[in-house]
């Protein structure tokens, strides 16, 4: 069955609403759950840089016990007191300083500690434990770290890359009687941060070393067992991937940390591809605030991964909950289209219905019409046969007076005169017209009279007329001379019913405020109380088997509701009136 337009243009709409709905849902749904998530994320941020910071101090403190052990201090105190006066040969200084740092430093290697460094109160190096025999190179120039701690000669700390090797640098200065005679330097690698995190909080870390750094320090990434790592600029220590199992991130995250770099320093990502939360920290130096690294931390990401499920499950709930408030929308709307079908057919077959009965009691009322145009021609006719008659009787007799037969016929011209606007009012009043015009109400009421002229007069009925002028109405003319006769032929029947000798029918118009109203009322004894209400029903009628079809009044009334007026009926002493009003 192909649906209407008007079928089609719900389900359409229908649609519309249903994904409007939904794509409403969603942003909403999808605005809260990123927030929620972000918030997460930051808090993410917040605790990794606190895990962090604490392992960082954890070193710094190791650093800072080993410095200040029992008489290690005083011993490198002396020893640089004497390098910078020149109280005794550096070579031999050297070897003892090397002699008495050793279980230090042999100590510290299980922290993976990189390098033990002594340097004199003019920046230069004086002891490298790992590498003895490299000495007496300025580290200023390429050193901002050491370059601070000769300037201000307090401890300083932070990640920095070097000729020789990079890692996270502690540095204390050295004082022997409140003279500054130089500093000690512990490096730690990278590596031991990374593994202590995951050892003790889970996850991965990782340390990138930037790929600015090594060309700064004109390190060759092969010479010191450098790889690219996955985020471009940046390199990984092979001892990462001996150590820490490799992560690749997904090149959507890797893109999203390179653009994120430009703005923040910390932060956290969602890498959907291998479900971790990847944390981000800038590694800088600490005086020019440039990127020395990147420390990675992939870590679980399990509240993210239910968060989601969670808004997918929600979300797939709403969406069958708004579907199912449409679907009954849907049934609602297509049974009120399918109702509103039904009404609408109704009314057309109502209509087809009314026009039918209309066209019968036009019918009825054309066989009563030829009846009284027929009975009204007799006399006319007669007349003029008459003068015809009186015309050739004269011819016979061979004595004809001019002025007789012009008088004779001139009464002939006014017969006929008389025939032809009987049968144009018949003619008018037959003939179908739709039309709706303003009309002097007593041209109507005239018009009506003479259609019935010779039934009243057949019946005995008198008819008195009191109009006021200059009254008019829009209407169809025929139609409302059609509800004027079936008012008259309900009094015609009422008076020969109740056997009423004296038999008047009454027609009055008048003004009332804005209102325009037409009264016909009868002396024919009025209508029973019972059924005065049901008279304009359909099918209502008081008349015998066969001899009324009870659609008169019911006609008369949807007639005069057409033209927006209304039809009253009300006894009065004598008889009934009904009262149209415009």
């Amino acid at each position: 069955m192909r649906k209407s337009y008007k079928e089609k243009k719900i389900i359409y709409l229908l649609i519309l609403s249903f994904f409007l709905s939904l794509s409403i849902l969603y942003s909403m749904m999808h605005y809260k759950n990123t927030q929620e998530i972000n918030q997460f994320l930051k808090n993410i941020t917040i605790q990794h840089e606190k895990i962090y910071n604490a392992i960082y101090d954890e070193f710094k403190t190791l650093s800072k016990i080993t410095y200040q052990a029992q008489n290690t201090k005083e011993i490198y105190a002396q020893t640089l007191y004497k390098v910078k006066h020149n109280i005794e040969d550096k070579s031999i200084l050297r070897k003892y300083l090397y002699t008495q740092s050793l279980s230090d430093y042999k100590n510290l290697k299980k922290y993976q500690l990189k390098q033990l460094h002594f340097h004199t109160n003019e920046g230069k190096s004086f002891l490298r434990m790992s590498n003895p025999s490299v000495y007496d190179d300025n580290l200023i120039p390429i050193r901002p770290l050491i370059s601070m701690i000769v300037k201000n000669q307090q401890f300083i700390t932070g990640y920095e890359e070097g000729e020789f090797t990079g890692g996270y640098r502690y540095i204390f200065p050295i004082f022997y009687n409140d003279e500054y005679v130089g500093s000690i330097e512990y490096v730690f690698s990278s590596l031991i941060i990374s593994k202590r995190f995951m050892d003790n909080y889970g996850g991965w870390a990782n340390f990138l070393i930037s790929e600015k750094v090594l060309k700064k320090y004109k390190i060759s990434p092969e010479k010191k067992d450098y790889i690219p790592a996955h985020i471009k600029g940046f390199y990984i220590e092979k001892k990462f991937f001996n150590s820490i199992k490799r992560n690749p991130l997904s090149q959507n995250t890797i893109q999203n940390i390179t653009d994120t770099l430009k703005q923040k320093n910390k932060f956290s990502l969602y890498d959907e591809q291998i479900k971790k939360i990847i944390t981000i920290f800038k590694i800088t130096d600490p005086l020019f605030k440039n990127i020395e690294g990147l420390f990675l931390i992939g870590s679980d990401s399990s509240y993210i991964f239910k968060k989601n499920r969670n808004f997918i499950f929600i979300f797939s709930i709403f969406t069958f909950f708004i579907l199912t408030i449409h679907y009954f929308l849907y049934l609602h709307l297509m049974r009120k289209i399918f109702l509103e079908s039904k009404i609408e057919q109704a009314i057309i077959e109502t209509r087809e219905k009314n026009n039918r009965i209309q066209r019968n009691e036009k019918m009825a009322a054309m066989g009563e019409m030829i009846d009284s145009i027929a009975h009204q021609w007799k006399q006319p006719i007669s007349v003029i046969k008459m003068c015809l008659e009186m015309i050739e009787l004269d011819i016979l007799q061979d004595s004809l007076d001019k002025k007789y037969i012009s008088k004779n016929i001139e009464t002939a011209n006014l017969q006929i005169n008389h025939l032809i606007k009987t049968i144009d009012e018949f003619r008018n009043f037959f003939k179908p017209d739709e039309n709706i015009q303003q009309i002097y109400l007593k041209t109507i009421i005239d018009s009506t009279l003479l259609l019935v002229k010779d039934e009243l007069a057949k019946n005995a009925i008198v008819s008195n007329v009191n109009l006021e002028n200059n009254l008019y109405i829009n209407i169809n003319k025929n139609e409302c001379i059609h509800v004027l006769i079936n008012l008259i032929n309900n009094a015609k029947d009422s008076f020969n019913e109740n056997r009423i000798e004296n038999r008047q029918i009454n027609i009055f118009t008048y003004k009332n405020q804005e209102q325009t109203i037409l009264e016909v009322c009868d002396n024919a004894g009025g209508i029973p109380q019972e059924i005065i209400n049901k008279i304009f029903d359909s099918r209502f009628t008081t008349k015998e088997h066969m001899q009324g079809s009870g659609i008169g009044l019911y006609m008369s009334k949807q007639i005069i509701e057409k033209h927006h007026g209304r039809i009253e009926v009300y006894n009065k002493k004598e008889g009934a009136c009904f009262k149209i009003i415009f």
